[in-house]
């Protein structure tokens, strides 16, 4: 392969061997030696036509290899240079996972909140608006959950999640003992959608918090 390269030197073939090799080498999922093909065109041929493409997999490779500290760094290198590249939105909410799977829920919550500001018509900006939420719920920054999961009702209103957004407002407003505010967002779910059971479920539970009995045992008979 050495010499081969040394004689295509230049000429754009030698990266598109080595585009090659590691692309063979990533669909195998051998990502460790897939890795040092896409670095070597990094380093030899940046303004290659499989420079950014080399760029992006490097990234993948450190993110299947479970080095998340490298993957967000990689995946941020990529579209800094490369900007204008389709694989950029991709990219940038891989940043967010990658963080979120180290559990740096914060530098996740600014990286998924990045990607809405910037793609908010993306086909993953909703998931990516949702995971906001998730990663201060994680964090137990309640008020900063809610208000992600009210940004997110405001951002896409009446999308298929509304209902699973409002369950989830009214659960974290019941865990700061919000219990009036929980049954507001809660009683906001309409019949007839999955997560009504749930809500009237808690409705009652809420009730019996606020030690509203006849209340609460009105909700349960709901049921």
């Amino acid at each position: 392969l050495s010499d081969l390269l040394r004689s295509c030197q230049g000429s754009g073939t030698a990266s598109a061997i080595l585009w090659e090799r590691g692309a063979g080498l990533f669909n195998k999922k051998n990502y460790s030696a897939a890795q040092k093909y896409f670095q070597r065109i990094m380093l030899s041929y940046p303004n290659d036509e499989y420079a950014a493409q080399a760029y992006f997999y490097n990234a993948e490779c450190y993110f299947f290899l479970n080095d998340m500290n490298q993957a967000a760094g990689a995946y941020k290198s990529f579209y800094i240079n490369y900007p204008k590249d389709k694989m950029v939105p991709q990219a940038m909410f891989q940043v967010g996972v990658s963080f979120f799977n180290k559990k740096d829920y914060q530098k996740a919550a600014e990286a998924f909140d990045e990607f809405v500001k910037r793609y908010p018509q993306e086909k993953l900006a909703k998931d990516a608006a949702l995971n906001v939420a998730l990663c201060y719920k994680k964090a137990f920054r309640l008020d900063e959950a809610i208000k992600s999961y009210q940004n997110y009702l405001l951002l896409y209103p009446g999308d298929a999640k509304a209902t699973y957004v409002k369950l989830q407002i009214g659960i974290l407003k019941a865990t700061k003992g919000n219990f009036k505010g929980a049954i507001a967002d809660f009683e906001s779910i309409p019949s007839r959608t999955a997560e009504r059971a749930e809500a009237q479920y808690r409705i009652g539970d809420a009730y019996q918090n606020l030690h509203e009995e006849a209340q609460a045992k009105a909700a349960f008979q709901r049921l």
